[in-house]
């Protein structure tokens, strides 16, 4: 069976209107990723826009917006970063790849923002288009690192050499590395669904459902980090009911230290429609979507006053979140405010789950759909996906997780402080006192391991391994990475 999420991929391709972006790795791109037949749609129609657009109304029309072209180049770009931070992975950093990574993101971040407001009929500067802004941000440190050791290393030094500031610059790329790979995710999931919406290679019922969660999770996804996809197809077909609720989970992260998982579910005990429930899975509390405008406003006249408000709920990137002690904070509401306490309690649950559609025969029919196109186009174009294992220990998961924004802020702040007295001490006293933090930091992350890792050996036992901090994080790395993160 020829690849769905292939052939639309080489439709896209033949839909653009203009090439303006051009990638020096698209032949490989290519073929990878893009099938060009396209049998199932007229040759006619796609050389016709006027026909086009009268044949398929819901899809998005190139020839006015060029929403195809953005798309396909978005994708392009995509495998071009990868494809660099491959070779900063590979070869550490150095000042000709990081400057080709900014160039990328940024082309990347373009041609992204378009095609999403390509694809959105309700069009507005409000809505959420830019997905992935920290991905560029991330970039830009590392070139402005990279170019900051060749001003200091004052000589002629070719491009390509690896130049360090510091002993922990390549655990600080690798890192990077890494985070903006699952920023980078973030785009591949509403890519995707923006290629299901805009693709007649699919049916009516995935255009349908590509868009509603397009409209529902961009404001939601924006600018986050989208760490594990978990996809489940499991289809009716003459079974009246699934035999999981969940088709879909997407755990991503914030900016700070809270992390949660969105699950695209169908009715199940307690919620009669179809839709998206969000929670906290390693602190086991029930939260809610964030919001705005008049659910602000209904917030606040049950709080009382902003400072209860505030206590409960914290704002970012233009939205109001449930804190993550959310459930036990309201509870101490319920000898004082009992009444307080329960439409709290109302307004939490209201948020905790947002009706996709209403629950039918044939909407059940178009999410198993959607979810089945969803898991044949993951697996075809992202390796790291899980598929069907919607069991996973989520608690312990979110707990490595945890400890590798640890270790990054922790690398951060060890680069920081050796530049600074790289400057300030003489070559003796920088060794001694670089020496003397890493000895304290190295017991610090021994507490850490202990208190949160008390069961697993292979933590337990790098403890125990004689070797420097530095190399000390970095097996830990290691053996995060063989985990899954």
């Amino acid at each position: 069976m020829a690849s769905r999420f292939k052939e639309s991929l080489g439709f896209v391709k033949k839909m653009r209107v203009e090439v303006q972006y051009h990638c020096k790795n698209e032949c490989e791109f290519c073929k990878r990723y893009v099938e060009d037949s396209t049998n199932c749609v007229n040759e006619e129609l796609i050389i016709d826009h006027d026909k086009f657009v009268l044949e398929y109304p819901f899809l998005p029309n190139p020839f006015y917006n060029g929403f195809y072209s953005d798309l396909y180049a978005a994708f392009t770009f995509i495998y071009e970063i990868e494809t660099t931070l491959d070779l900063i992975e590979y070869n550490g950093m150095n000042l000709q790849e990081t400057e080709s990574l900014l160039e990328q993101c940024e082309l990347l971040a373009v041609t992204s923002t378009n095609a999403m407001i390509g694809i959105d009929d309700d069009f507005s500067f409000a809505n959420k288009y830019s997905l992935a802004q920290d991905i560029y941000t991330m970039a830009k440190n590392m070139y402005n690192l990279m170019l900051l050791a060749h001003t200091e290393a004052k000589e002629n030094i070719p491009n390509g050499e690896t130049i360090t500031l510091t002993d922990y610059d390549d655990i600080y790329g690798r890192l990077c590395c890494k985070y903006i790979r699952n920023g980078i995710s973030v785009l591949k999931l509403f890519h995707l669904f923006a290629l299901l919406q805009a693709s007649p290679i699919y049916p009516d019922d995935v255009h349908v459902v590509a868009k509603k969660l397009i409209g529902i999770l961009r404001e939601v996804l924006y600018d986050k980090r989208v760490i594990r996809l978990v996809v489940d197809s499991d289809l009716y077909g003459s079974n009246p009911k699934p035999h999981k609720s969940t088709r879909l989970k997407i755990y991503f992260a914030m900016g700070n230290s809270d992390r949660y998982c969105i699950r695209l579910d169908f009715p199940h005990q307690g919620e009669d429609s179809i839709h998206l429930n969000i929670n906290e899975p390693a602190r086991k509390q029930s939260t809610g979507f964030p919001f705005n405008g008049e659910l602000y406003e209904e917030a606040i006249r049950i709080c009382g006053d902003k400072t209860v408000f505030d206590s409960l709920f914290y704002y970012r990137d233009d939205l109001y979140w449930f804190r993550s002690d959310f459930t036990t904070r309201i509870k101490n509401f319920r000898k004082s405010c009992n009444e307080k306490t329960q439409a709290l309690e109302q307004f939490q649950h209201n948020r905790a789950h947002i009706e996709v559609f209403p629950s039918s025969k044939d909407n059940r029919m178009a999410v198993s759909c959607f979810s089945e196109a969803f898991a044949e186009a993951m697996a075809d174009y992202e390796d790291t996906c899980i598929y069907g294992q919607t069991d996973t220990d989520d608690e312990e998961f979110y707990k490595y997780v945890l400890f590798q924004d640890y270790i990054f802020d922790t690398v951060i702040r060890v680069r920081s402080y050796e530049m600074q007295i790289n400057l300030d001490c003489d070559e003796s006293q920088q060794r001694k006192s670089v020496t003397e933090l890493e000895s304290n930091l190295k017991l610090m992350f021994c507490e850490y391991i202990k208190e949160h890792f008390p069961l697993d050996e292979n933590s337990v036992g790098i403890l125990n391994q004689q070797m420097d901090f530095r190399e000390f994080l970095s097996c830990l790395l290691d053996y995060m990475e063989k985990k899954g993160l």
